[in-house]
């Protein structure tokens, strides 16, 4: 096996899971298509299979480095529609993560609401609260931050 597709195979499986899984399908079908044409050793034939299909998923997703010999416009634009389906489900991975992030300093502070209005009726400023939350509760909130929240939470007259 050549050099360049050990580095291929390993780009892919260096991939989401999602995009390893396609490929694994799109060997398959390859494998199958290739143990029909020719009766040999069904490992390297399903070797042969994933190495191609890794090249040709690297290819896709640079498809710049790559010149076009035959100018074949449609052909780029299958690649490229590919390639942005295939960065679709690593995006929306991304973003679930950020979310979870995000949620979690929110509820964090929600729970510690109901001791920041008590600190506040004992008449600490917002700059001692914010101390103290970050002391005893490991969350850095901005003293401003605080009395946005105060001001939210009080009912409107």
């Amino acid at each position: 096996m050549e050099k360049a597709q050990k580095k291929k195979l390993k780009w892919l499986f260096g991939q989401p899971e999602p995009i390893i899984i396609e490929a694994i399908h799109k060997q398959r079908k390859l494998y199958h298509q290739l143990k029909a044409q020719n009766k040999e050793d069904s490992d390297k034939t399903a070797l042969e299979a994933l190495t191609k299909i890794a090249e040709q998923i690297y290819d896709s997703e640079h498809i710049i480095n790559k010149k076009n010999q035959d100018k074949d416009l449609e052909s780029i634009k299958n690649k490229v529609l590919e390639r942005i389906r295939r960065h679709e489900k690593r995006y929306e991975e991304k973003k679930k993560e950020r979310k979870k992030r995000k949620n979690l300093k929110k509820e964090k502070i929600k729970m510690l609401l109901k001791e920041i209005k008590i600190m506040r009726e004992q008449k600490q400023s917002y700059q001692a609260i914010s101390e103290y939350i970050l002391k005893y509760h490991k969350v850095k909130l901005h003293p401003s931050y605080i009395s946005k929240i105060l001001e939210k939470e009080k009912p409107h007259e």
